[in-house]
């Protein structure tokens, strides 16, 4: 009977204390994540927690968002107890977590394996702690790190289907990845249709032999997703959901308001969307006064105000929707720390917007090799036919966020595809590897 996960050796152990080193250095860095988000995950775990504690009524729960990260904190949180304070559940949550993330990281490892290349496991390990932002986004109660360890698990699940251990299991990974991402990120649910199409083209249109193999199976997969999203989703609104003061149609048709104005006149001004980081921003003070301008007219709702402007204005300005576009999948895969202010920016005692400049030059230098990688494999013979559909929660972000609005954090879920393909690329064709993670004899 093979095994489910995958064995643990002295490497991984190693792994295991890098992981906790990484966890107390980047908790005490001067930059880090908002510790409870905006709250919303934070307040309705803890509602639940107390629920089941018999110390809320259940006319206090709701989800008013992605309800995979309030059901996956729900569990520390209870765990906690009902007298916890913020703080408490807080260190919970991201102990919570950081064993989640740390088991991610040995599955991408496992995953390189069942692909075909041991070095690639230990690469991945290397580049995924060179830039430990699963680390840094599980500082705090969020959707990345619950997303991200979906697409882990979606990764390695088909990594054990590839490599022909097609047991009920292995489907049971890839598919329950997905869900997971898809739970925690409802902004990836465009990953089903994506990978729908992938699989219907290299089974019926390329006749690749793997997938002729495994298209019914993937089918019945894909379906018992589309029902799990299904049924939780009908569960959330069955849910009081007291909290709640905008549905989750108005919720996107507001966000896609700002995108529409995101990188309009200001094509190169990439700071945070936020009134006290960029008042004095064009766009930002456009957006405000087409907002008033939607209000005051109450033709009909709020909401259908939105719709009707976004499709009108995107009709109008074909070659502008596509400047913006091609702006977001650029500023999606850049990486920025906005919570510090460039002058007073530092790294231990050396501080400064010289500091500030050199860091940001060799983190979004490392995070374009990795794109840059990622993408060469997928032009090398066979890789796209044999990878191809790891790409697919990449491509469903960048869509989705490239048409709609987009920040930096939304492409981290998909970070694990680049670390794999990147590990791959590596592995197989790096001319020069210094002698790092040699193949055993």
């Amino acid at each position: 009977m093979a095994r489910f996960l995958p064995k643990v050796s002295r490497f991984d152990l190693a792994v295991c204390l890098v992981s906790i080193v990484l966890y107390v250095a980047i908790a005490n860095a001067p930059f880090k994540a908002k510790p409870f988000g905006d709250l919303d995950f934070h307040i309705e775990a803890k509602t639940i927690a107390r629920f089941f504690w018999g110390q809320e009524n259940y006319e206090a729960v709701s989800i008013t968002k992605a309800p995979g990260p309030v059901l996956f904190y729900v569990i520390p949180y209870f765990v906690a107890g009902p007298q916890a304070t913020d703080n408490q559940y807080w260190l919970a949550g991201i102990l919570w977590t950081g064993i989640f993330m740390t088991v991610a990281v040995l599955l991408l490892k496992a995953a390189c394996h069942n692909l075909g290349s041991e070095r690639a496991g230990k690469f991945s390990v290397l580049l995924i702690f060179i830039l430990p932002l699963q680390v840094y986004y599980s500082l705090g109660i969020l959707a990345e790190g619950l997303a991200f360890l979906g697409c882990c698990i979606m990764i390695y699940g088909y990594s054990r289907i590839y490599a022909q251990r097609q047991q009920i299991g292995s489907w049971f990974l890839f598919g329950g990845g997905i869900l997971m991402l898809a739970l925690a990120r409802p902004n990836a649910v465009l990953v089903l249709p994506l990978l729908l199409l992938f699989v219907f083209w290299e089974t019926f249109i390329r006749k690749n032999d793997f997938y002729r193999t495994i298209w019914k199976k993937f089918s019945v997969m894909w379906v018992g997703i589309v029902v799990a999203i299904s049924a939780v989703t009908f569960g959330v609104k069955q849910l009081p959901n007291k909290r709640q003061t905008l549905k989750q149609e108005g919720y996107l048709g507001f966000v896609a308001m700002i995108g529409r104005y995101q990188f309009r006149e200001e094509t190169f001004d990439w700071r945070f969307w936020d009134s006290d980081v960029r008042p004095d921003s064009k766009d930002y003070q456009n957006w405000q006064q087409k907002l008033v301008e939607l209000k005051a007219q109450k033709k009909t709702s709020t909401t259908d105000e939105y719709y009707n402007f976004l499709v009108q204005d995107m009709l109008e300005h074909p070659m502008l929707s596509t400047k913006q576009f091609l702006v977001r999948a650029i500023f999606g895969h850049t990486l920025q720390v906005s919570s510090v202010k460039k002058k007073t920016f530092g790294i231990g005692p050396v501080r400064g917007s010289w500091v500030y400049w050199i860091f940001h030059i060799g983190i979004n230098m490392f995070n374009i090799s990795l794109l840059v990688m990622s993408v060469w494999l997928l032009f090398k013979k066979g890789w796209f036919d044999k990878v191809g559909i790891l790409v697919m929660p990449w491509a469903a972000l960048v869509i989705f966020h490239g048409i709609i609005y987009m920040e930096q954090r939304y492409l981290f879920p998909a970070r694990p595809v680049m670390i794999v393909l990147s590990a791959l690329f590596i592995a197989n064709y790096f001319p020069v590897t210094f002698g790092l993670f040699k193949p055993k004899s």
